[in-house]
This record gives structure tokens, sequence and C-alpha cells, in this order.
């Protein structure tokens, strides 16, 4: 059984993405068909 472990590196195919949780994501794009959310907070939302 493996207690701890790191991946720093991976090339993945395909991803079933339909379970993941995280407090803080960050990226420079992010394309979707369709977000759903029942809390939606922005500082700013004037379209750029």
């Amino acid at each position: 059984m493996t207690t701890d472990a790191a991946i720093t590196n991976a090339k993945i195919t395909a991803l079933d993405a339909g379970k993941i949780t995280t407090d803080y994501l960050s990226a420079a794009r992010i394309t979707a068909g369709t977000i759903t959310a029942d809390k939606l907070a922005a500082n700013d939302s004037t379209p750029t």
C-alpha cells in the first residue's frame, strides 16, 4: 500500500473528471460548453 505519493508530470490521453474537488482553480483559459453553479461571485462583471 502506498501512503504518500506525488506525480510531478504525466501524459494522460483521456481523463474522466466527474469528481474533482478543489479549493482554488487557477487557469489562463477555461473553455466549457456549460457551467452550472449554485453560488457564483465576481468582483468585476465587465466583459473584456
